[in-house]
């Protein structure tokens, strides 16, 4: 709650808040998490420059779009994400260990190829 009236007071345009139904939690919250809401492939990192974050592809009646659930970031082509992973590869060398190019198209590396400390090093970035 106190996250909420700071918002507030801040004046701030986005709140991000964990959800019980959110397509990354384990257990009895994921059951409950319908399949049209969940990630239709892998997540990967999100590009936003400080950003740890995960970015899911969801599909919906209006289309498919991407969005990471730490910074709201929200691109609604593949091809959007794909220029923005671009610009933060361009930007800082510790992120090329997050992605792959496979078929012209950025798709998350595999974890366990992420540098030691990449968190912290993305907090560094901004």
């Amino acid at each position: 709650m106190e996250m909420i009236r700071e918002a507030l007071a801040s004046k701030t345009k986005k709140l991000i808040l964990d959800c019980e139904a959110c397509a990354r939690c384990e257990g009895e919250a994921a059951a409950k998490t319908p399949e049209s809401k969940k990630p239709a492939v892998r997540m990967m990192r999100c590009p936003e420059a400080g950003c740890w974050g995960w970015v899911g592809r969801f599909e919906e009646a209006e289309g498919t779009y991407f969005m990471c659930g730490v910074c709201g970031g929200n691109w609604g082509t593949v091809e959007q994400l794909d220029q923005a992973i671009d610009r933060i590869l361009e930007r800082f060398d510790h992120r090329l260990c997050c992605y792959r190019m496979v078929d012209n198209h950025w798709i998350a590396a595999p974890e366990e190829q992420e540098v030691p400390k990449l968190e912290e090093l993305i907090g560094s970035e901004i």
